[in-house]
């Protein structure tokens, strides 16, 4: 278990616990989920889950003017209340709520 005083300049801090990356239709278009299940030691709240999707971006390479590259990143997905008692308690909100938005 981590040791809190290695992390007392932090005004807060998670411990990553799992996570899982799903393909989900959003939109009508097939996504790249990653969950990750959170848990923070100081709070009241055992776990939580993070939900990113991932998204590709173009972009210029400067060094050779015109040449595009895609580049791939992770960007944060809302999921409001995906508090549990356990890392998969939380990853099971987290998929509920994908569920509901998802276009199957």
């Amino acid at each position: 278990m981590l040791n809190p005083s290695n992390v007392d300049f932090c005004s807060e801090y998670h411990v990553f616990e799992k996570a899982i990356e799903v393909m989900s239709k959003i939109g009508g278009v097939d996504r790249r989920f990653r969950i990750e299940a959170l848990h923070a030691p100081e709070s009241v709240i055992p776990y939580s889950a993070r939900c990113y999707v991932r998204i590709n971006l173009d972009t210029t390479v400067e060094a050779e003017a015109g040449k595009n590259e895609t580049v791939s990143v992770w960007a944060h997905y809302h999921l409001p209340g995906t508090a549990g008692e356990s890392a998969d308690e939380a990853i099971e909100r987290a998929l509920g709520y994908l569920r509901e938005r998802s276009s199957m």
